[in-house]
This record gives C-alpha cells, structure tokens and sequence, in this order.
C-alpha cells in the first residue's frame, strides 16, 4: 500500500515537473527548480522557529524575528505563496 502511494506520487510529481518545464532544457530548469525547494525549506524553518519562539521571552523573541525576517518576508512564506493567484 505505502509503495503504491510512493509510486503514485513520484508518478504524479515527475509529470508536474515535465508539465512546468514545458520547452525549458533540464539545465535551466533545475536552477528554478533548487531554487522553490530551497525557498521551502528556509519557510518551513521560519515558521517552526516562529512557532519555538512563541515560548521564549521577549529578548528572544525579538532577536529570532529579526533574524528571519532579514531574509523572508512573513507574508511570504511557501504557503501564502501557494494560495496566490499567478501573475506573471
């Protein structure tokens, strides 16, 4: 059952890719691609350290803040950007 799932989503996800890519050649399209992973990951590690920082005190807090927000916008983070209409 979990290798079907496995299989089902490696399926699902490699035609995402192709249909994205389009007509772009691999080599291009990999620097876009490592970019939004990449983009995903410093997201969900601002918010699980906004999350932590909901228990520390106010000097933490303040310091963790501004230390993501230097580089990611809160309102901007992988899932606001998911729910957005494109505009291109």
């Amino acid at each position: 059952m979990v290798e079907e799932k496995t299989q089902s989503l490696e399926s699902a996800l490699w035609s995402a890719a192709d249909a994205l890519r389009g007509n772009m050649d691999a080599s291009d399209y990999k620097n876009y691609l490592l970019g939004l992973i990449f983009y995903r990951f410093l997201s969900v590690k601002a918010l699980k350290a906004f999350a932590e920082s909901n228990r520390m005190d106010e000097n933490n807090h303040a310091e963790l803040k501004k230390q993501y927000t230097q580089f990611l916008d809160p309102n901007n983070m992988i899932g606001d950007i998911k729910t957005r209409e494109a505009t291109i």
